[in-house]
C-alpha cells in the first residue's frame, strides 16, 4: 500500500488556516482530552475516556451504572467514577463466567454420583 507524507503544512493548507493555528488547535485538543487534572468530567470527556458514545454515557447515568452529579445546570461526571463503573463491570463478567463454570462442576459431580450409585459405590 502506497504511504501518503501528510505535513502540518499540506493539512494546513487543506483546512484553510495557517500552520500555527492549527498547531495550537492540536495543543488545546490534545490537553483538554488527556488532562489528568481533572476530577469532574463532562459527558463527552467521560465518553472518549472509555470510548463509546456519549448517548451511551447519558444511559448509563440513567441506569445508575455511572455516578455523576449536577453542577448548576451541568452533568459532571466524577473521573473516579469511570475506575469505578469498569471494575463493577468487571466483576459481574467475572462472576457469571464463575456461576457458569460452577454450575458445569455441580452437574459434572452429581452425573458422577449418579453413575458411581448405579455402580454400586
Amino acid at each position: 500500500m502506497p504511504q501518503i507524507n501528510l505535513t502540518a503544512a499540506h493539512i494546513a493548507e487543506a483546512l484553510g488556516v495557517t500552520e500555527d493555528r492549527l498547531r495550537e488547535v492540536l495543543a488545546v485538543t490534545t490537553r483538554a482530552a488527556h488532562d489528568p487534572t481533572l476530577v469532574a468530567l463532562t459527558p463527552e470527556e467521560a465518553a472518549r475516556r472509555l470510548g463509546v458514545g456519549r448517548t451511551t454515557v447519558y444511559a448509563l447515568i440513567a441506569a445508575d451504572e455511572l455516578a455523576s452529579v449536577k453542577i448548576g445546570n451541568r452533568r459532571r461526571i466524577p473521573a473516579e467514577s469511570l475506575g469505578d463503573f469498569l471494575a463493577k463491570r468487571l466483576r459481574r463478567r467475572f462472576r457469571t463466567e464463575l456461576d457458569r463454570l460452577f454450575s458445569q462442576v455441580r452437574y459434572g459431580v452429581v452425573v458422577c454420583a449418579e453413575e458411581l450409585s448405579h455402580r454400586g459405590f
